[in-house]
């Protein structure tokens, strides 16, 4: 199987984008406040792999690095939000190859 078929992976990672969209677009609309609030720490849940791999890069190269907020991000951060959900939902799919390659070597040798 060539890495670029992988239904699994596909689904996997349009699961991941729809569910993190729906999860972001709440995120920037809640109106939530009081003594404490966590908004950035809801939006980088569904980027820290990608914060730490190429996050780390971007930042040796001299980008700076994204400031994550609820009620304003500009456009340099929301162009980085954007790259860096996009290469999660890569990981996403990635993964989701290796778990239908191993099923598939699973099932060839069982049968």
């Amino acid at each position: 199987m060539k890495l670029y078929q992988s239904r699994f992976g596909y689904a996997m990672s349009l699961i991941y984008l729809i569910g993190s969209g729906s999860f972001i677009w709440w995120e920037f609309h809640s109106y939530r406040g009081g003594m404490f609030d966590f908004c950035g720490l809801g939006l980088i849940r569904f980027i820290f792999p990608s914060l730490l791999t190429v996050g780390v890069v971007l930042e040796k190269i001299g980008v700076p690095q994204i400031k994550l907020s609820c009620s304003y991000m500009g456009l340099a951060d929301s162009l980085q939000f954007g790259l860096h959900l996009s290469i999660t939902a890569v990981f996403v799919y990635l993964i989701g190859y290796g778990v239908e390659w191993i099923v598939r070597r699973v099932s060839r040798r069982l049968s």
